[in-house]
């Protein structure tokens, strides 16, 4: 009899088993030692002589440590070209049936800042990460400032506008596809930002493992999932955290791509055989855990009567460090169970160092027409410390009047701009607040500034550019002055209409375009050729003659000692 060798891999994707141990709040674990137990059984059919099986375990590096390693038979440890470890189990002579099972005790420490890897492999595209492709880099492009600021902007990007869809669970689709389609599970969401990240220069790894998934219904517990390590950053764009995330999140790999087996099975033998690997699982249990709040957050009311239309909640949050993070906001109900009010984004992703102001926007809705007077809390369900509940009144009577003056509506990143809106509150979904008027800086890239005031909300999308080809600013005094400067190296044709006057004047350097004073909101329009800005000043009419009327006052008073 001749002897035949055959050699068959038998790949095996990542699989899991909720876990049954419930976690309060997993996204503010911050010490988690867990155990987790990976069984399977292999069936073999016909002649095999031998065969080795391959599996994937957790891994080691600053924030965790595999404190124990228990297997049901003799093993080896294997390490892939990128360091990954993985335990090698061989079989001689295997039976029909042959059962294992690998235990490992892992301590895991919530991850902060992790090492770059410039490896070859974490910055080249692969058939899944197509970061060269053109729509990729068109994107990739729009993300500005720091290191932080562009990848969490590439981050809330990613959170902000993939569909979460369990349809494509068992899928592995591209960063290009992902993009055109805007759907996917975490491999889709961590695939497509790697590609983003990688085409803006930065070492992007894939990192295959478990966390713990909370989403308030049966598979609450620990699920397969995929996340990226970014430069030096932990970031998860399916679950919102950048900067760090959780330690829930167990790493068994660091790959170029999604594309991940858990275990391979290499074997040897005579004639026809087959090798399947059935019932294969991985379960984890908690044996201890400790939290800790990263991020806190401090939640109220701009206005907590309203009249009508808007509520606002303005939520500051501080830590010590930079990262992103989300809220989810939970409306009001009335006595039949019924939304009173509609969030107008349920799940808020932000970033910011240190502290910040985050604003969240809802509306009433008709559940809430009959009301005369009622208190509505407001739950704002914080990932990072907690559920906070903010009481609001309604009262439905006549709405206010508001009205928003912004000095310039096209801006360069940091530029600074006026902002003025009488007895309201003004923010912008950036962060920025004042009450009356503000001095602000622009962000890296389009924004909304809004005015608020007791229910009424108004707002003005502001645009960032990186280059202008001309700047200006308005004055009022005796007149209205505008005042543009060229920045150009070329003179320009310049037109300025305020009101119902225009004038229009070469300008080389700089160049004040004078008009008539008249009391009220002024506008400015100034454009060239190529280019084009509003500007605004707000004159209120007592302001010019606030003495004028005061002296009138007492002429009249005392008028008839004069006679």
């Amino acid at each position: 009899m001749i002897k035949y060798p055959i050699f068959i891999i038998l790949l095996i994707s990542l699989m899991a088993v909720p876990s049954f141990a419930q976690l309060t709040n997993p996204y503010t674990t911050d010490y988690l030692l867990a155990e987790v137990v990976q069984t399977g059984t292999i069936q073999t059919t016909g002649r095999v002589e031998d065969m080795t099986l391959i599996l994937s375990i957790p891994q080691e590096d600053n924030y965790q440590t595999v404190e124990k390693i228990e297997v049901d038979k003799d093993y080896t440890i294997y390490n892939d070209s990128l360091g990954n470890k993985y335990v090698r189990i061989r079989w001689n002579d295997p039976q029909e049936t042959n059962k294992f099972t690998v235990k490992t005790l892992v301590l895991v420490k919530r991850r902060g800042t992790s090492e770059v890897r410039k490896i070859s492999d974490f910055i080249q595209p692969t058939q899944l990460i197509d970061s060269e492709d053109s729509n990729i880099a068109s994107l990739a492009a729009t993300f500005k400032g720091n290191n932080f600021e562009r990848i969490s902007s590439a981050t809330k990007w990613v959170a902000d506008n993939i569909e979460y869809d369990m349809q494509y669970s068992t899928v592995n689709k591209s960063a290009t596809w992902t993009l055109a389609n805007k759907k996917g599970v975490c491999d889709e969401f961590t695939t497509l930002l790697i590609a983003l990240t990688r085409n803006m220069g930065y070492y992007s790894s894939y990192i295959a493992g478990y966390a713990y998934s909370k989403n308030g219904d049966s598979k609450e517990g620990f699920i397969a999932h995929g996340w990226a390590e970014v430069n030096d950053m932990p970031v998860d764009p399916t679950w919102s955290q950048a900067g760090f995330v959780d330690a829930t999140h167990i790493k068994f790999a660091e790959l170029a791509d999604a594309s991940y087996t858990q275990a391979s099975i290499n074997a040897n033998g005579l004639g026809k055989f087959t090798i399947d690997l059935n019932e294969m699982r991985t379960d984890i249990s908690v044996i201890e855990e400790k939290d800790s709040s990263l991020i806190q957050a401090n939640s109220t009311l701009l206005d907590d009567m309203i009249y009508s239309g808007y509520a606002v909640i303005k939520t500051d949050v501080s830590a010590n460090g930079c990262y992103l993070t989300k809220e989810k906001i939970q409306s009001c109900i009335n006595g039949e169970g019924e939304d009173l009010l509609d969030v107008l984004e349920e799940e808020k992703t932000y970033y910011f160092c240190n502290k910040a102001s985050v604003f969240s926007i809802m509306k009433l809705n008709d559940n809430s027409i009959g009301s005369s007077l009622y208190k509505c809390p407001i739950n704002v369900l914080q990932y990072a410390n907690g559920v906070e509940t903010v009481p609001l009144r309604v009262s439905f009577e006549s709405p206010r009047s508001v009205e928003l003056t912004i000095s310039k509506t096209i801006l360069y990143p940091g530029e600074e701009y006026e902002v003025e809106s009488a007895e309201s509150h003004i923010f912008t979904d950036n962060g920025d607040y004042a009450f009356g008027s503000g001095k602000f800086y622009a962000p890296n890239s389009d924004f909304t500034i809004y005015s608020y005031d007791s229910g009424t909300l108004v707002s003005k999308r502001m645009q960032i550019v990186s280059s202008k080809s001309f700047d200006a600013y308005m004055t009022v005094g005796n007149s209205v002055q505008v005042h543009v400067e060229n920045l150009l190296d070329r003179p320009q044709n310049i037109t300025v209409t305020v009101g119902d006057e225009t004038l229009e004047k070469v300008v080389d350097d700089s160049q004040t375009f004078v008009f008539s004073r008249k009391p009220g909101a002024f506008q400015a329009e100034v454009r060239s050729s190529e280019f084009s800005m509003i500007l605004n000043e707000n004159i209120k009419p007592n302001e010019v003659n606030i003495f004028t009327q005061i002296i009138d006052f007492f002429r009249n008073l005392f008028s008839g000692l004069f006679r």
